[in-house]
């Protein structure tokens, strides 16, 4: 182990078999794992200790600075170590965790003229801004990020203030993914006004250099959020500046033509628009992905998108009484294990696709 950088995975591994010796030598060569989680969205080394009931573990871990509260989408809250030991009935561990958090530090409201300039951008107020700008320019770009608030707001002036003193339009910032490494997450403000329907901003925003195809972590390009809108006039704003490789954005929005083009043109991108237009419910481009060739498929991650369905498309789609999205998402179903989808998949955390179903449908009384 000393001969080879750990891992945030060989902790967690650690702390699931209830390995003290080899957490503790994990932690002595880097405490800030315990703080990491596997993935963005994946659990950190004291849930694993937590729900196996290991107590020292779960003592080492907290006293490396993990945070006992900090559980997976979708129910994060039911899924922390102090919820994993409460519902296990780990009354010890409970104990521990509990007096580890009366004893924090209360958090105290951020002071400063980045938090000014933050609140100024958030209500639009030109002149306080302006005043804290001139003192400093640098704080345009404040790890707050006031460009994107003003941006979500569509303060078309603020946003252009904030530009003209040097605010980066992508507000780039850096996201830790645990053993993923980290992911340069840029283009919020843009994709915060596209969804808004800002036109304005979102011209000012791309006149001023924003990438017109940043991917947004978890979330995808502004041109997705202009079509989820229907807003036309922003996602012909985007292609002119530039933006492109849309189909699969398309295809979860529920459009047909764009994806079609796509797949005609290179064949090879059918299986990334199929997961796309499985989670829009759109049965047609389903059924027109299964023309190309599926080999390589994912089954689990195919499989996952009609039953998990998206909500805003589903709203767009079934309005009115249009439709009948239950018959559509079995349809789907129908058509991906026709052509040998495999039912049993498993993903990474070796959850089947009931499994996974089950924990995104379950309500909790303290589920965010």
């Amino acid at each position: 182990m000393a001969e080879q950088t750990p891992t945030v995975q060989q902790l967690c591994d650690a702390a699931q078999a209830g390995d003290l010796a080899q957490v503790e030598e994990i932690l002595a060569q880097n405490a800030l794992l315990a703080r990491q989680p596997i993935t963005q969205n994946g659990q950190l080394a004291i849930q694993f200790a937590a729900r196996e009931g290991y107590a020292e573990i779960v003592a080492a871990l907290l006293a490396a600075g993990a945070d006992p509260r900090r559980g997976v989408y979708p129910n994060r809250r039911a899924t922390s170590a102090l919820a994993y030991a409460r519902t296990r009935g780990y009354s010890k561990i409970v104990a521990l965790i509990e007096d580890f958090l009366a004893r924090q530090p209360a958090t105290e409201p951020a002071t400063g003229p980045g938090p000014a300039l933050f609140a100024a951008a958030a209500a639009n107020d030109l002149d306080q801004a302006l005043a804290l700008l001139a003192a400093d320019p640098t704080l345009a770009d404040h790890p707050s990020h006031p460009l994107t608030v003003a941006a979500e707001k569509g303060f078309a002036e603020m946003v252009a203030l904030l530009l003209d003193h040097g605010a980066d339009p992508d507000a780039p910032e850096d996201l830790d993914l645990g053993d993923e490494g980290i992911y340069n997450n840029a283009g919020i403000p843009l994709w915060r006004a596209a969804k808004g329907n800002h036109y304005e901003v979102c011209q000012r925003l791309l006149a001023a250099g924003a990438d017109p195809n940043a991917y947004v972590f978890a979330s995808g390009p502004a041109a997705e959020r202009a079509m989820e809108n229907d807003n036309d006039a922003i996602l012909d704003l985007i292609y002119s500046y530039g933006g492109h490789s849309f189909a699969v954005a398309a295809a979860l929005c529920g459009r047909m033509a764009v994806p079609a083009e796509v797949m005609h043109l290179r064949p090879e991108l059918a299986s990334e628009i199929l997961w796309g237009a499985a989670l829009s419910g759109n049965v047609a481009l389903v059924r027109l992905c299964y023309r190309y060739d599926m080999s390589g498929m994912d089954s689990f991650r195919t499989l996952y998108q009609p039953l998990r369905g998206r909500r805003g498309q589903a709203m767009h789609r079934y309005a009115n009484g249009q439709g009948d999205e239950h018959a559509d998402k079995v349809e789907i179903l129908r058509l991906m294990l026709a052509q040998e989808a495999d039912p049993k998949a498993t993903d990474a955390k070796n959850m089947t696709l009931l499994h996974r179903l089950a924990g995104e449908t379950s309500h909790w009384a303290d589920e965010e």
